[in-house]
């Protein structure tokens, strides 16, 4: 069996005991962040640190792939990194996209679709950095001395009502009324 089944499985398997558990999350933000914005930061003494933002071309080509891939707008800029597997910060490359459950109605296959667009371009998945919430992943690759750390979340839009005594899975959401942010920060030693 291939390791994409593997993956698919287990993440399938994880997410079904996530849900079953009937964990509670914090009451979500009413905000959403626009799209188009991303966090440039010009780098100083008190930023700079292990890892570095990957090569501003490669950075800038996976941009216009993923955009393809994913069929919104993916923004590129530069943002403070940490690797919280080893605690060692500096800067990346950060790219963003933002949509609702309608241009996203899978949200396991929009994770698949993320982890299998890095693995064909080289990267490998590395568990550290795999975690998940009621409303989100996150999880990251290595490709020889770079790391892409992606996250996938999702909050209520704030005409959602959800109640706040009850698991976010409580709340009966339309497509249009989960909003997510799509998080890739990729940075090398």
């Amino acid at each position: 069996m291939s390791k994409r089944i593997l993956f698919s499985i287990l993440l399938c398997s994880i997410v079904l005991l996530l849900t079953a558990c009937g964990q509670t999350a914090a009451p979500p933000s009413t905000e959403v962040e626009a799209p188009t914005e991303v966090e440039v930061i010009q780098p100083t003494a008190a930023i700079m640190g292990a890892y570095q933002p990957i090569d501003e071309a490669e950075c800038t080509a996976l941009q216009e792939e993923l955009a393809v891939v994913l069929g919104v707008e993916v923004n590129q800029g530069t943002a403070p990194f940490e690797n919280y597997a080893t605690g060692e910060a500096g800067t990346c490359c950060l790219l963003r996209a933002a949509g609702t459950g309608e241009n996203f109605p899978n949200e396991l296959g929009l994770i698949t679709t993320l982890q299998f667009f890095f693995e064909d371009r080289g990267w490998i998945i590395d568990i550290r950095y795999t975690a998940e919430a009621p409303n989100g992943i996150a999880f990251g690759l290595i490709k020889g001395t770079s790391l892409v750390l992606v996250s996938v979340v999702w909050t209520p839009s704030a005409d959602a009502n959800c109640p706040k005594d009850q698991p976010i899975s409580a709340c009966n959401l339309e497509p249009g009324q989960m909003l997510y942010i799509i998080r890739a920060r990729l940075a090398k030693k």
